[in-house]
């Protein structure tokens, strides 16, 4: 088993421990044990239209859906009740957010939201019937529980720059006589710079928070008009306090993580325009976020080290975003890197390779003694490798169109003495309905759309087709099961196939199942995407 190290135990660092832990990996997770920090004192908020401008970012519902089945399957293993759906009031600030809201978000967004109307008619504010809240202190207890009950929590101060030795082989910690194949860097801010990885994040924020008791409330609904205020959801259940957490400030200029007067004043002051009801104030922290200047998560391998990564950045959205970000960089890792500076960053811009990706997710779900499918055959190399996968008990359907590619996956499973192999000369689309009609379930379904490499380049899939494989592809899959879908976007009808598969993928979400979308190169429009597709457990 793999021994991986992980520097941090805050939302991110715990939700990176239990992804590794699924994977089969020995996790040793070490941190300060800082009673304030940005995660310990989260309200743990998941916000669908944030900002002056009402927005919702276009991976919003995405993240959602994988930190759902993320935090139900820790509440799973731990007992624990951690994350609750629930709708949250928006308030409008002002006349000008009011009109534009009902001008620019509402009809797009209607299906989500639910008017709120003032005393003397008119809207003043909406319900996001999307919402939802992460209980992060009670997630971060259970995370530390179970690792700590198995001898792998370790509340430690480790300098990055003393007490952590890489090498080409692995990484050490001479310190507490340690040693792991991989280490991840998980802190958040913090007021050292990382030597792995300067200048991450690189545009933290300061923010207060204030706990109240505000004995007459009766609203549970955390409610959003400027600063937001939400329910504790750490007190006690035996409490005749209500306790509330308002926040939150925001200041990139003052770092210093100390509470100030003018912080708790703005708050205040900010609390008036949310509830006139009388409180107390039972409770002040600061802490930083670890923001970065994208405003999105980064997840990157050292440069030198591929075995040295860091997962940070999150900012405010870290029970959203620390789901899909550890998947993500959990699929970075399985590449092998190659060649002396290979790109290692997710939000870089050199190509990486979707093949060698794809293969990692999908080695990563099949089990021995699937059904597998590959919809593309082409020459046979996917054929092989998915029947590595499934092993001599397993068995994959091999489909394509074209007799010459049918011809060259049959040489090519003869070379390799593979047996457990049916080839299809017919339309995928044909061939997985004929399938599914069959009752048939499978563990992995891959596809490479385009032209068979080494032939006629203007034979090639078509989007009609394809959209209507991947149909009956997702309804073939079992739990746990994935589909990948390489869209070639380079050749003629390769940019049409691949909108195809984007809308199909828009137009058809289900809560049975997930899409990621991973480009080749950001900056190239002609390069390949990857689209996953994954069946929940």
């Amino acid at each position: 088993m793999t021994n991986s190290l992980i520097i941090g135990q805050g939302i991110t660092g715990s939700v990176l421990a239990w992804s590794l832990h699924w994977e089969g990996k020995t996790i040793h997770v070490f941190d300060r044990g800082w009673h304030v920090t940005a995660s310990r004192i989260a309200a743990g908020l998941v916000t669908p239209f944030t900002g002056r401008r009402l927005s919702k970012a276009g991976d919003f519902d995405e993240s959602q859906t994988v930190a759902k089945e993320f935090y139900r399957r820790v509440e799973k293993e731990t007992g624990a009740s951690l994350f609750k759906e629930e709708p949250a009031v928006r308030y409008f600030q002002d006349d000008i957010e009011r009109d534009f809201f009902l001008k620019e978000r509402y009809e797009i967004n209607r299906s989500e939201i639910e008017l709120i109307n003032g005393a003397k008619g008119g809207a003043i504010g909406f319900r996001m019937l999307g919402a939802a809240r992460l209980r992060v202190s009670t997630f971060l207890e259970v995370t530390r529980s179970f690792f700590a009950e198995k001898g792998r929590f370790h509340q430690v101060e480790l300098d990055p720059t003393k007490d952590i030795e890489v090498s080409e082989s692995g990484v050490q910690l001479p310190k507490l006589g340690l040693v792991g194949q991989e280490i991840y860097f998980c802190q958040g801010y913090q007021p050292e710079e990382n030597p792995w990885f300067p200048r991450i994040p690189d545009a933290p924020a300061r923010g207060e928070i204030l706990r109240l008791d505000i004995p007459g409330r009766t609203a549970s609904e955390v409610v959003h008009r400027g600063f937001w205020l939400a329910r504790a959801t750490d007190q006690r259940e035996d409490s005749s306090a209500k306790e509330y957490l308002l926040g939150a400030t925001y200041d990139r200029d003052n770092l210093d993580q100390k509470e100030t007067q003018s912080g708790r004043d703005e708050l205040l002051r900010g609390l008036k325009e949310i509830t006139n009801e009388s409180y107390r104030v039972i409770g002040h922290y600061s802490a930083i976020r670890a923001g970065m200047k994208t405003r999105r998560p980064i997840m990157a391998r050292h440069p030198k080290y591929p075995h040295v990564a860091i997962m940070n950045g999150m900012g405010s959205k870290a029970s959203l975003m620390a789901p899909i970000t550890a998947q993500r960089l959990l699929n970075l890792m399985a590449l092998k890197p190659e060649t002396k500076g290979q790109e290692t960053r997710v939000t870089g811009t050199k190509a990486i390779s979707l093949t060698k990706l794809a293969h990692s997710i999908v080695q990563r779900a099949v089990r021995t003694g699937d059904t597998v499918v590959d919809a593309t055959a082409g020459n046979g190399h996917d054929t092989v490798f998915l029947a590595a996968c499934t092993g001599p008990s397993g068995h994959v359907h091999a489909i394509d169109i074209q007799q010459e590619a049918i011809q060259s996956t049959r040489s090519r499973l003869e070379i390799e003495s593979v047996e457990h192999v049916t080839l299809h000369q017919d339309d995928h689309s044909k061939v997985l309905k004929s399938l599914l009609a069959s009752s048939e379930v499978v563990g992995a379904i891959m596809f490479n759309l385009g032209y068979l490499p080494g032939g006629n380049k203007q034979r090639t899939t078509s989007a009609a087709t394809t959209t209507e494989a991947i149909a009956a592809g997702v309804s073939l899959l079992r739990a746990g099961g994935v589909m990948t879908v390489i869209a070639y976007r380079g050749h003629a009808g390769g940019q049409e196939e691949a909108r195809a598969v984007a809308d199909w993928s828009e137009n058809n979400k289900a809560p049975s199942w997930t899409t990621e979308v991973i480009p080749g190169a950001a900056d190239n429009e002609e390069s390949p995407v990857l689209y996953v597709f994954r069946k929940k457990q």
